[in-house]
């Protein structure tokens, strides 16, 4: 798959926009500001380094979390319906979902992924 530069931005711009949504208060600002450091590294990241697992096409990862973000609320819905007692709130849900696969991003000094050729 391959995105175009105007799905990459609006892909940033969503999930941006979740967080705004999503979390609040002091932690919803230290998040945005560790994305928005890191968006160029982000934007571009594959979700896997192996190219024959999920998402390992340039800006992979972003389209990978919206996709487990939208997947995770549906999912909290689904058991609200079925009567299952849920004890936690869609920030922490959020939160996780947004987060789940942080440590492939790296940090400011290298990057997470790592082209991967092996079998």
């Amino acid at each position: 798959m391959q995105l175009s530069a105007e799905q990459l931005q609006s892909n940033w711009d969503r999930l941006m926009k979740a967080i705004d949504v999503y979390v609040e208060g002091e932690r919803k600002e230290q998040l945005k500001a560790m994305y928005t450091e890191m968006q160029e590294q982000i934007i571009f990241l594959p979700a896997s380094g192996k190219p024959h697992y999920h998402n390992a096409f340039i800006g992979g990862y972003v389209d990978h979390v919206l996709r487990v973000l939208e997947l995770a609320m549906k999912t909290k819905k689904f058991w609200e319906v079925s009567g299952a007692t849920v004890d936690f709130t869609d920030e922490e849900l959020a939160f996780a979902a947004i987060n789940h696969d942080l440590g492939k991003v790296g940090d400011t000094n290298q990057p997470g992924y790592i082209e991967q050729t092996d079998k």
